[in-house]
């Protein structure tokens, strides 16, 4: 019966060093705090270090539950779910995604960690509403596209046009049509070309 539910694939386990199966309950399964490490007991669950399944976090991947999945990504070179747990994980020797977008967050403020996707989204993340009140929420685009992270068709933030990091499903953001004002170093998009 245990192993109906082997995936195939084995990681190195962070506590003990071992290798071990991914298993199918193991995929996005929640991590877990080891009380013998905790400092804080005030605040613990924002300052200790988390204990994955596995060093490289890929039981973090394929979700089969959909509510754990926060985004999809190219993972070795194939689409995959990838877990809410390693949102903005932090850890820069651990990169998920091909091109590390689950770690693409921003510092917004003393309280506020949040996923760069989850900025000027109209929901409140942050305890401050730094994410909705961010500078860069001040100019959007007109037209709107399905963010990386987040199912909904949203404005983008001027910000992100043509910055290299592909920030709509579509990858819109990356493509040359945007409206633009200026020239060489005062070059800069606008929210249309009425508006330079």
């Amino acid at each position: 019966e245990f192993l109906k539910t082997y995936t195939g694939h084995v990681c190195q386990h962070p506590v003990s060093g071992l290798t071990v199966p991914i298993l199918d309950f193991t995929r996005c399964a929640a991590f877990r705090y080891d009380p013998f490490l905790v400092t804080d007991t005030d605040t613990w669950w924002v300052t200790e270090p988390l204990t994955p399944y596995c060093t490289n976090m890929m039981e973090q991947t394929n979700c089969t539950d959909p509510s754990r999945v926060a985004i999809s990504c190219m993972v070795n070179g194939f689409r995959t779910d990838i877990s809410v747990l390693v949102m903005c994980h932090g850890k820069t020797n651990v990169q998920i995604c091909d091109d590390g977008m689950e770690n693409n967050c921003k510092d917004l403020s003393p309280s506020c960690l949040v996923h760069k996707h989850k900025i000027c989204d109209g929901n409140i993340d942050c305890i401050d509403q730094s994410d909705e009140k961010n500078i860069d929420c001040q100019t959007m685009t007109n037209e709107t596209c399905v963010r990386v992270l987040g199912n909904e068709s949203l404005p983008i933030p001027l910000a992100w046009l043509g910055d290299g990091i592909v920030d709509c499903v579509s990858s819109i953001d990356e493509n040359p049509i945007w409206p633009t004002c200026g020239s060489a170093q005062t070059l800069r998009y606008v929210i249309n070309n009425d508006s330079c």
